[in-house]
């Protein structure tokens, strides 16, 4: 199975029960839903494939 991420980053988590602690986030590239509120349109087409 192969993943097009877009970039794996180191950070704090914002949300949940777990808010505030660090994390590790793996943003994935390639959707086409086009949402008006969407803060990472470079995801779209920014890519490497990552066999897993």
């Amino acid at each position: 199975m192969s993943l097009k991420v877009c970039e794996i980053f180191y950070s704090l988590q914002g949300e949940s029960s777990f808010t505030g602690l660090p994390c590790i986030f793996v943003r994935l590239s390639g959707c086409n839903l086009d949402c008006a509120g969407c803060d990472t349109r470079y995801a779209r087409e920014k890519s490497t494939c990552l066999s897993i």
